[in-house]
């Protein structure tokens, strides 16, 4: 059996630094003389989220649930995809309709990048609506985006909508930069 042991790789006309470096069985990428394939997640990042809506505030109109404001940090022309989780508490009289959307921005007027609805033709109650929402951001803003969960109440005997709880386990926003 034949080995070969180096501590760095670099190409034939290479110059400077090796973008591959070795230790022992752990191989390094580093410089700019790395290019990951198109669709590869290059970073995660769970958002610390601002602007966080008062847990079971009665709303009759769409409101900012959460902000993830400059949360990532991406490189010029690549992708975000964003995943968002809430849960919302619908009070009707007659039929529940509560939507979450995802926005880009940070108020109600950014695009939506993603939406969610519940309905419920039940009789007068109230109601908690888990909301998973998936958006895949191809042209970014910026490259520190921000990215806005709002809550609305539908038509109907819906009377308010609110968040159900600020709670991480409730109420969370995940961004991944993807190579373009």
């Amino acid at each position: 059996m034949s080995k070969i042991e180096t501590n760095s790789i670099m190409g034939v006309s290479g110059e400077g630094s090796s973008p591959i470096t070795l230790s022992g069985n752990t191989a390094t990428l580093s410089g700019t003389g790395v290019n990951f394939p198109t669709g590869h997640i290059l970073q995660v990042v769970n958002a610390t989220l601002s602007n966080v809506e008062t847990p079971e505030t009665a709303r009759t109109s769409e409101t900012v649930v959460a902000n993830a404001t400059n949360q990532i940090t991406i490189t010029s022309g690549n992708k975000v995809h964003i995943y968002a989780q809430v849960t919302l508490r619908g009070i009707a009289s007659s039929n529940v309709v509560l939507e979450a959307r995802l926005r880009e921005g940070t108020d109600t007027t950014g695009t939506i990048l993603s939406k969610s609805n519940f309905m419920n033709n039940n009789t007068s109650a109230t109601f908690h609506s888990p909301h998973f929402l998936i958006a895949l951001d191809d042209s970014p803003a910026s490259t520190t985006p921000s990215y806005t969960l709002t809550m609305l109440k539908g038509s109907g005997g819906t009377s308010s909508v609110s968040l159900k709880s600020d709670d991480a386990s409730f109420l969370k926003i995940i961004l991944m930069e993807i190579q373009a």
